[in-house]
């Protein structure tokens, strides 16, 4: 099993490159390529994530990053758009569950975007 911190690392990266994903939107349909291999690889990422623990909370609170109910000083730098379209959006924390499919993070990209 992996420690905390290699865990908080591996929902960073899938964090990070979600974000990356609600760029790409901007600039392509979400049927584009782009888009389509960054959402196959999140998807991928959470399967991994999920070796570890059947399912993981996110949340923001007072602009800070929570992963399981641990805050995260160091963030990185794409990941403060993300937190602020959480905010503008009022979504305050949410849940990944094991078996999160290609159609729900698609679902979440449409949510947040």
């Amino acid at each position: 099993m992996a420690d905390t911190a290699s865990i908080q690392e591996l929902v960073l990266r899938f964090l990070i490159d979600f974000s990356k994903i609600l760029q790409s939107i901007k600039m392509y349909p979400a049927t584009h390529p782009v888009v389509r291999k960054g959402i196959t690889d999140v998807t991928a990422l959470a399967a991994e994530i999920f070796t570890h623990m059947p399912q993981v909370s996110i949340g923001v609170k007072d602009g800070v990053l929570i992963i399981e109910d641990a805050p995260v000083k160091e963030t990185h730098a794409s990941l403060h758009s993300f937190l602020q379209t959480l905010s503008r959006k009022n979504i305050d924390s949410f849940i990944l569950k094991k078996g999160v499919s290609e159609d729900e993070v698609t679902s979440f990209v449409r949510l947040v975007t």
